[in-house]
């Protein structure tokens, strides 16, 4: 191949003053669910892609809190970012990047610097590439996994199906990405079911029950902004904050809704006799428990149990809020994780002969041992105040109490950041006796 550049005369352009986004931005300082689309593009991946101020724009019409520029290959938007966020300092701007191989594709969620794309080159393998971006601090997310596999569909989407389950570092990866796009996708005109969220979702719990601990995710992979968050996930995180969010990702306090805000809201817990309580994403040291699902907003729709990601019951949703309380034990059955408790709600209305899974629960799960704690980038630090509230505490409050530690936490990021030392917050979390991790 023969490549010529030509550059007509003109005058020198204005080099780039570099204005990135603060890592330790507070967009609101107090626990809650927030929504996010964990697979966003914009003008770097699509010349019709939106500016950053209008990706805003669609995103809060998305009803998005947590807003991810995760543009193909080029890391040129981490130094442009930083006016939008200043501008709108009541979302979360996260720079990150996807990274595509002829082989499967990634979100890398945060800056990083070394992190090669070509597989097979020189040896390098999507682990490397993996292991690579995660020593940076950076969160990995297996992006569609299932999409058009080659076999059927050729090269309609080239490299989209992840094919390198043999090479993965599963230690350096934190999140799959089981609906992308959304529970329904576009075909001759029409909404029909999206035939990848099933086997997406299949080959999700296929890695816990190998022992590869992994946060269920969604994105919508738009390119224009018009679909932002036609599917969001639902994070439980103790301030909108990247350190937060992140930590909170990192233990799976999260749910997906395969509609956005069109799907219903859920939270999930499960209790034992002694009275320790987990949610989304922890371990009880357990053998049995109580699961508690609430749905608010799925009245027609099913409500599905899953233990190791088989169905084992199935209800109705005959009311809003609709609550429903089953017995969970261990079983023989289990893989390296224990055994593991998820929830969906499925819609059969919106798509004829299809049921759409428009919430997907990270499971909780019942093992012998407790979670390791997660490893936290450098400006992430560990929970740590026993007055954390939780998801059902912040439901039922009207409002923010702000609280000596939540004063604390402020106090030392300042001072954090006024030194030049290590970026932190601090995050909180409840302590109680044996408690889930």
């Amino acid at each position: 191949w023969r490549v010529e550049l030509r550059c007509p005369a003109g005058p020198a352009a204005t080099p780039l003053t570099p204005d990135p986004v603060d890592p330790t931005h507070v967009a609101r300082p107090r626990a809650g669910w927030y929504a996010g689309d964990f697979h966003l593009h914009a003008y770097q991946s699509n010349t019709n892609g939106p500016a950053p101020a209008d990706m805003v724009k669609f995103a809060r019409a998305a009803g998005l809190d947590i807003i991810p520029v995760t543009e193909y290959v080029t890391p040129a938007h981490w130094d442009r970012l930083g006016a939008t966020q200043r501008a709108n300092p009541d979302v979360l701007i996260w720079p990150g990047r996807e990274v595509i191989t002829y082989f499967g594709h990634m979100i890398v969620l945060s800056e990083t610097t070394g992190v090669e794309y070509r597989v097979g080159h020189d040896g390098v393998t999507i682990g490397d590439i993996q292991r690579a971006a995660a020593k940076d601090g950076a969160l990995v997310s297996i992006a569609h996994p299932t999409i058009f596999p080659p076999d059927t569909f050729g090269s309609a989407c080239r490299g989209c199906f992840y094919q390198m389950l043999d090479q993965t570092d599963w230690a350096s990866t934190t999140m799959m990405e089981v609906v992308t796009e959304g529970a329904l996708a576009e075909f001759g005109g029409k909404d029909v079911a999206n035939p990848f969220v099933r086997t997406a979702i299949a080959l999700w719990e296929q890695e816990l029950r190998a022992g590869h601990r992994l946060t269920a995710v969604s994105g919508s992979d738009d390119k224009t902004g018009e679909k932002y968050g036609k599917t969001s996930t639902m994070v439980f995180a103790q301030q909108l904050s990247r350190p937060a969010v992140d930590e909170a990702l990192r233990r799976g306090h999260a749910y997906v809704r395969g509609l956005g805000k069109a799907s219903p809201t859920m939270d999930l817990t499960a209790t034992t006799q002694t009275g320790t309580t987990a949610m989304f994403g922890d371990t009880l040291v357990a053998d049995a428990a109580t699961m508690k699902v609430t749905v608010n907003g799925g009245t027609g729709d099913l409500l599905t149990v899953r233990r190791n990601g088989t169905e084992v019951e199935r209800v109705p949703i005959t009311s809003d809020p609709f609550v429903h309380e089953t017995a969970i034990t261990r079983s023989a059955d289990e893989g390296p994780l224990g055994t593991f408790w998820g929830a969906e709600v499925l819609d059969t209305t919106k798509a004829p002969g299809s049921e759409l899974a428009v919430d997907v629960a990270n499971p909780v799960f019942l093992a012998d041992t407790a979670r390791p704690e997660p490893v936290l980038p450098h400006f992430v630090k560990p929970a740590a105040d026993k007055s954390a509230p939780t998801p059902a505490s912040v439901a039922k409050s009207s409002g923010f109490r702000w609280t000596s530690s939540w004063t604390a936490a402020v106090i030392v990021a300042a001072l954090f950041a006024l030194v030049g030392g290590t970026y932190g917050l601090v995050s909180s979390r409840r302590r109680r006796r044996n408690p889930p991790t």
